[in-house]
């Protein structure tokens, strides 16, 4: 797992972001969680779990474990009524400290130890530590020195330029999928969720853009507690760009959020139609010959 997340981090920094099937595939075993947790399928639930669980281990990453976590514990809390923040602490801190032990575990995975002379314990706090104020620190750095970072590629809309790039109507350079490292002393290459919104408009558009965030992020708390199965799914998944503010922005992740909607949608609307008409949707080649034929 080492070896495999060490070369995918590796290649990331050679060649950038490249793209496979994978790559558009990866959070669907997530959105099926959620689909059926909202959907209070319990048996479909458990059996995507597995699956999504098993995924991320695989993947040696945290990031993966993040989304799941923190969007499942949002949907039992918001169908449980548990939405205040003492009766939430009381459910959450179980979870919580499933991630907190997985999060240290992985630092193993994640990370090169071969220099380390610490114990397991202070690595980790160091580590986290590290996390937190790290990213501070590195924002810091970029809003008093705004010249160094003047003329670079537009990363709160790449996706949507990467794709008119392919298309061959301008002319775009995507910025590195990995940030660089700033030693504040220690290296740290994450710079909070405002850095970029900064570096493309300004301190001015970046504070506004924040607001619009949170007055979106509002609306779709207020949905998802207003019984709408679609608002929760999406509200849930909402929860991962949310935690890491302090860190990286993942809000513009406009392609993963476009694919859950749509994969959101077709579910409820499949799950909203007659067993019937949803079978005859299915081209005749897919059904299943060996059912008997009853006659009329």
């Amino acid at each position: 797992m080492a070896q495999a997340r060490s070369a995918a981090v590796e290649e990331v920094s050679e060649k950038g972001t490249v793209r496979s099937a994978m790559t558009y595939l990866g959070p669907w075993p997530t959105f099926a969680v959620i689909l059926f947790q909202v959907d209070r399928r319990r048996r479909a639930f458990w059996l995507a779990l597995s699956i999504a669980l098993i995924e991320n281990i695989l993947g040696a990453g945290r990031g993966g474990f993040l989304v799941l976590l923190s969007a499942v514990t949002c949907v039992h809390l918001i169908q449980g009524g548990q939405e205040k923040l003492l009766a939430g602490w009381r459910f959450a801190r179980w979870p919580f400290l499933v991630f907190a032990t997985i999060f240290i575990l992985l630092m193993f995975t994640s990370k090169d130890t071969s220099g380390r002379n610490t114990s397991i314990a202070v690595f980790a706090r160091d580590s986290l530590i590290q996390y937190i104020i790290g990213p501070t620190g590195t924002f810091d750095y970029v809003l008093n020195h705004p010249s160094e970072y003047t003329n670079l590629p537009n990363h709160t809309f790449k996706s949507f330029l990467t794709l008119a790039a392919s298309f061959g109507l301008i002319n775009f350079t995507p910025p590195p999928a990995l940030d660089a490292f700033l030693f504040i002393p220690f290296p740290s290459n994450v710079y909070t969720v405002y850095k970029f919104y900064f570096i493309d408009f300004g301190i001015g558009a970046a504070i506004a853009i924040m607001a619009v965030i949170g007055f979106g992020q509002t609306l779709l708390y207020r949905k998802a507690r207003c019984a709408s199965k679609l608002g929760l799914y999406i509200f849930a998944l909402t929860m991962y760009p949310l935690v890491m503010v302090i860190f990286d922005d993942w809000y513009d992740a406009f392609g993963t959020y476009f694919n859950a909607l749509i994969c959101g949608i077709v579910y409820f609307q499949l799950g909203s139609m007659p067993a019937g008409v949803v079978w005859k949707l299915i081209p005749a080649r897919f059904h299943d010959r060996s059912l008997p034929i009853t006659s009329k």
